[in-house]
């Protein structure tokens, strides 16, 4: 192939398998912009292209290796490219080439656009933290296993979801956990033992308690609490928190005034039916995307600033209901001294948190079912970003 007269040139083979699948010519116009499209040698004359499109053609063919002269090399240098041996362009090319008869008054210089490297994983970048979430643990099946609703929604709420499993209940293993995780979330399921929170009698309502898993738990939240992991309870994830805290549950609310103070409320809000009559199946039946009843967030809390969307200081702050699902038939009794209440349904604690902590809090409800939802799981994730962005500048 020639050389256009008065002008610097290269020519670019691309590769397939590593064997040259053909060539394109590049010519290089100083100072000008280069729009035109990369074409193949026998459509060379008269084109001229620039690094966009060498760009271009790195995307298409992976790894570009070509010879340059004149102002092309140091341009392909400004833009990363580098100096080859002759024979990693191809082994008959050289100075006995035939092929191009200037190749001599070329004086071409050989090099090669490596192919663009991948980016780094982005949570590498802390772009997307790593959100723990615990699991159910059946001996049965031998297997743990979490609902996928919490997962979609930690991903879309810009977090990576990772199980993290009961398989013992050292507080070596949980402070482990929480080093390794950015964020944490506390799932729903089974009831917690009543023996942790310092009750002897068991309700015949109990149903699948995990020893290993509530001391798992206890031992995670105490651990998060004390580094400082943004942490999100679900349903039994408020429950525990509320436990390893020093509070303790209502084993059955059916047996208490609870229920009937909870179903005055939700007539009163004009709510759907009431947990009093959703008690005998012990939870909502489907769809959970449909809420049950209300819930009163209370002004001045961390709830209230994610529920509202609004930061305390430029919000009123006044009390405001949202409606929510329920899959539960347990409650807060007494609550720890470590948190506040953050959320009620009548005279039942629907949302908890620790006020001198930057993200831990609970609620009673499942927020992964439901729309209004979301900016609770987009909180915990931006939180868990800080906590990542933080650890990572520390390290420096």
């Amino acid at each position: 192939m020639g050389v256009l007269e008065g002008f610097d040139t290269t020519l670019v083979a691309h590769f397939e398998n590593g064997k040259i699948a053909g060539f394109c010519r590049i010519r290089i116009f100083d100072n000008v912009a280069y729009v035109n499209p990369i074409v193949t040698a026998d459509e060379a004359k008269g084109q001229g292209v620039g690094s966009s499109l060498m760009e271009a053609a790195r995307k298409t063919y992976g790894e570009l290796r070509f010879v340059a002269r004149g102002s092309a090399v140091p341009f392909y240098r400004s833009i990363g490219c580098e100096e080859i041996p002759w024979g990693m362009i191809c082994p008959e090319v050289g100075a006995d080439c035939k092929t191009c008869p200037d190749f001599a008054e070329c004086n071409p210089l050989p090099m090669t656009m490596p192919a663009e490297q991948p980016q780094p994983a982005s949570h590498d970048l802390c772009r997307r933290p790593i959100i723990g979430i615990t699991t159910d643990i059946n001996f049965d099946t031998n297997l743990c296993s979490t609902n996928h609703e919490y997962q979609s929604a930690v991903w879309a709420a810009g977090g990576i979801p990772l199980m993290v499993p009961p398989i013992e209940d050292s507080p070596e293993y949980a402070s482990a956990m929480c080093n390794a995780l950015d964020g944490l979330i506390l799932s729903g399921g089974g009831d917690i033992d009543p023996t942790e929170y310092g009750q002897v009698e068991h309700h015949p309502e109990l149903k699948d308690v995990q020893h290993q898993r509530d001391r798992f738990e206890i031992s995670l939240v105490q651990e998060a609490r004390k580094t400082g992991l943004p942490t999100l309870g679900i349903c039994r994830g408020l429950q525990i928190m509320n436990v390893a805290l020093g509070g303790t549950l209502v084993q059955h609310i059916e047996d208490t005034n609870l229920g009937e103070a909870i179903g005055a409320h939700a007539s009163a809000e004009n709510a759907a039916p009431s947990h009093m009559r959703l008690f005998a199946e012990l939870s909502q039946p489907k769809p959970y995307t449909s809420p049950s009843h209300l819930v009163r967030i209370k002004g001045d809390t961390k709830l209230h600033d994610i529920m509202s969307g609004r930061a305390a200081a430029n919000n009123e702050s006044r009390d405001f209901s949202i409606p929510v699902n329920s899959m539960h038939h347990q409650a807060i009794d007494y609550l720890s001294p470590s948190l506040t209440a953050s959320a009620y349904c009548g005279a039942l604690v629907e949302g908890a948190e620790d006020p001198n902590a930057a993200f831990f809090l609970g609620v009673q409800w499942h927020p992964e079912y439901m729309e209004n939802g979301r900016p609770l799981f987009a909180a915990l994730c931006q939180a868990a970003l800080v906590r990542c962005e933080t650890r990572r500048a520390s390290k420096r």
